[in-house]
């Protein structure tokens, strides 16, 4: 398992806390737009969700590091960065193609008609899917999961 402290960037940001969206968050249309439009091709996952993510996980900040240690836009874990190739975490093209692909994992995994699945999955992790055969109980991956769905309903309103 590797370290974000030895991640290029890591000691320039320090621990950074995301920053969680209010009910009535703005939405973010045009942060990071090419690169999201590109994974989400590359992929085949609606920006809609992939600009949810981002928005839940780390409020658009490309230097978010969460207390567990995840970092960066869709907030990856050390060995999900690493499984992807990634070597800047906080490298905005890098964290987001690798969350992507390994939201295209999930999606696999759990069936696209099955989101609630993807969704807990990307948050709680896949053993606990498993463990408990479906959500989790955790009140923070029931509430990502509403939050997620919630946002990326608008952000598929908008062009």
């Amino acid at each position: 398992m590797i370290s974000y402290k030895r991640l290029k960037g890591y000691k320039q940001i320090k621990h950074i806390q995301s920053s969680k969206p209010s009910k009535k968050s703005n939405l973010y249309l045009s942060k990071y737009r090419k690169i999201i439009e590109k994974a989400a091709k590359n992929y085949g996952i609606e920006t809609s969700l992939i600009r949810a993510i981002i928005h839940v996980e780390s409020h658009f900040n490309p230097k978010a590091v969460s207390p567990k240690g995840a970092a960066g836009l869709m907030q990856l874990m050390p060995a999900t960065a690493k499984h992807y190739g990634v070597t800047n975490v906080f490298d905005p093209s890098q964290n987001i193609n690798a969350g992507v692909k390994y939201l295209q994992k999930l999606m696999r995994r759990y069936k696209k008609s099955q989101l609630q699945l993807v969704l807990a999955a990307y948050n709680a992790g896949e053993k606990a899917v498993a463990k408990y055969q479906g959500v989790p109980p955790y009140r923070e991956t029931l509430n990502y999961i509403s939050k997620v769905q919630k946002l990326q309903h608008r952000y598929s309103l908008e062009p």
